[in-house]
């Protein structure tokens, strides 16, 4: 049973690449069909952003970037089934340029179930102490592992989409990510004993 829930999940995405191919074809040949592909992926690209810059405007703004040129460049753009791989290149390609020319690193909050305050003062001081150690731990990870990180819980992107995009197997994308997680989580357990 499990094998062919698995092979009907490779169906949809088999479906769903051909419809992204489509899709594609028909922007190139009318632009106004872009706007499909731009809603369809806006908000994965701006959660990317948001998490790569911290600052709204500024994730807006390269997000705005983004689709411009992806637009200019989809008349050179070859249907290749990575569609998606080639758009959060631009948009990565956006915010090293925007950062380069600030010159600044931010580190942002990227998981939207960060527990509330407590009223207890005590569980309030832990946890921000918490969050302040995680942020350390994030501000020192190497470009690569926080850009896992901002792809698959800002961009929500899938781990074979996050293989495509960083040229690597889905499956080892999904094992660095949880290497990642894992030595987060002892880093963190390490520094509060």
């Amino acid at each position: 049973m499990k094998f062919v829930a698995q092979e009907l999940n490779l169906e949809d995405k088999v479906c769903e690449q051909a419809d992204e191919d489509e899709l594609v074809r028909r922007a190139q040949k009318d632009l106004t069909q872009f706007a499909v592909l731009y809603d369809r992926y806006v908000q994965r690209v701006y959660r990317f952003l948001l998490a790569r810059t911290a600052d709204v405007a500024e994730a807006e703004d390269l997000t705005s970037q983004t689709f411009l040129t992806a637009m200019q460049k989809l008349p050179t753009y070859r249907p290749n089934g990575h569609f998606l791989a080639w758009l959060f290149s631009i948009a990565r390609n956006k915010q090293v340029d925007n950062f380069r020319k600030h010159q600044r690193r931010v580190i942002v909050e990227l998981s939207e179930n960060m527990p509330e305050n407590h009223p207890d003062l005590m569980n309030d001081v832990i946890q921000k102490e918490r969050q302040h150690a995680l942020k350390q731990l994030l501000i020192e990870l190497p470009e690569k592992e926080y850009e896992l990180l901002a792809l698959r819980l800002a961009a929500r992107m899938s781990f074979a989409e996050m293989g495509i995009y960083m040229q690597k197997n889905g499956e080892s994308v999904k094992k660095a990510y949880y290497r990642l997680l894992e030595r987060l989580k002892a880093r963190m357990e390490g520094s509060h004993e």
